[in-house]
């Protein structure tokens, strides 16, 4: 049986400057198919928090319509520009993540910097991020090019998911740079533990944010956080 918890914080650097999280998480199970989306909105005021919120549930409520989670980033890069009409397009830049989890095959799309990761033969990988020349350039939804450099992966024998905004960078995963490029470092170690967690109980949604403000979590990383975990394992 397919398990799985998702959840929210707002990063300490958002509440000290009187800021609201802009990160949006949501998953929901439909008879063996998990449907889950993730948003990190750029910046930490309202707007950007409205506009995340509405990317992850028009994304739910269209892969759950039939939508392929490959076509979902183009769909919604128009749907909300009509939603938030007459607002320049680069107060609506948030990354984005969507995808389905049967317990066994993962088909996700991604465009920017959050981590899709996965398990498979007890091996833990990650998918291709999309940042800039620098470490704070992330690539957005609307964004210049976005569509060239949108990210659309599949895996099969997948017992185990995690899939965080980059709020949970240094924890999770490492940003790791060479000559080639960014990629993303699973930490498995950690990564197996929250596996555990969710498949022993001791992790659950009503919990999930205690362990997102945990003080030692946002000592490593104060930015905001989102995470859909999902185990399938027996």
């Amino acid at each position: 049986m397919l398990k799985y918890v998702y959840g929210i914080a707002t990063g300490r650097s958002h509440k000290m400057r009187g800021g609201c999280g802009a990160d949006s998480a949501l998953a929901i199970l439909v008879g063996d198919t998990l449907y889950f989306a993730l948003s990190d909105g750029a910046g930490s005021s309202k707007l950007s928090h409205r506009v995340s919120d509405t990317l992850v549930y028009e994304a739910i409520r269209l892969m759950m319509s039939g939508m392929a989670p490959h076509d979902i980033p183009e769909v919604l890069s128009v749907l909300v520009k009509e939603i938030f009409s007459g607002i320049d397009k680069r107060h609506l830049y948030a990354t984005l993540v969507v995808g389905t989890y049967t317990g066994d095959t993962l088909t996700y799309a991604s465009v920017g910097d959050s981590a899709v990761l996965y398990r498979t033969g007890g091996v833990w990988y990650a998918s291709e991020i999309v940042k800039g020349e620098f470490a704070n350039e992330t690539v957005f939804l609307l964004s210049e090019g976005w569509k060239d450099m949108l990210n659309k992966g599949h895996a099969e024998g997948v017992d185990g998911l995690v899939v965080s905004s980059d709020g949970l960078g240094g924890i999770y995963f490492y940003y790791k740079m060479t000559e080639g490029g960014w990629y993303i470092e699973p930490h498995e170690a950690y990564l197996n533990k929250l596996l555990h967690a969710v498949k022993t109980d001791t992790l659950t949604y009503d919990n999930v944010a205690e362990l997102l403000y945990n003080e030692r979590l946002m000592d490593i990383n104060d930015d905001d956080k989102s995470v859909v975990i999902a185990y399938a394992g027996i």
